[in-house]
């Protein structure tokens, strides 16, 4: 928790995955309380076996009808683009193989080419062979 990050052991893809903790996920984590072995989940003193039918449960509960535990990992990757942060590091933090898998998500940044071009204006030059004439 020190580093803010945890580590996912049994992967789909039997690939260990580190991923970066924001602030509230620390916050849950933490009013979990310490341990010194054991699952970090439970539900009445016993692990959660599945995440996927504890998630399945607790929407039924809540009448989510139509939300899936897929649809949270969508949720964090549009919001992440939607506030500006580039595709590849979307991509880095989602844990994405290549860029195709995030390209989905280009979309909810529409002034992304806005950004682009007043970056590249940021480098103006005068090489005298061309006159500025835009006001804007």
């Amino acid at each position: 928790m020190r580093n803010k990050r945890i580590t996912f052991v049994e992967t789909k893809n039997d690939e260990d995955r580190t991923v970066r903790l924001c602030d509230r996920a620390c916050a849950v984590f933490a009013s979990l309380g310490p341990k010194d072995a054991g699952p970090v989940f439970t539900f009445n003193g016993k692990a959660i076996a599945s995440v996927k039918t504890a998630f399945n449960n607790a929407r039924e509960k809540e009448g989510l009808e139509d939300v899936r535990f897929h649809d949270l990992r969508h949720t964090i990757a549009s919001r992440l683009v939607q506030s500006g942060v580039p595709l590849y590091d979307v991509m880095n933090l989602m844990g994405h193989k290549s860029l195709t898998m995030v390209q989905r998500y280009a979309h909810l940044a529409p002034d992304y080419q806005e950004k682009a071009i007043q970056a590249l204006n940021q480098f103006g030059h005068d090489s005298g062979t061309v006159r500025n004439t835009s006001a804007a």
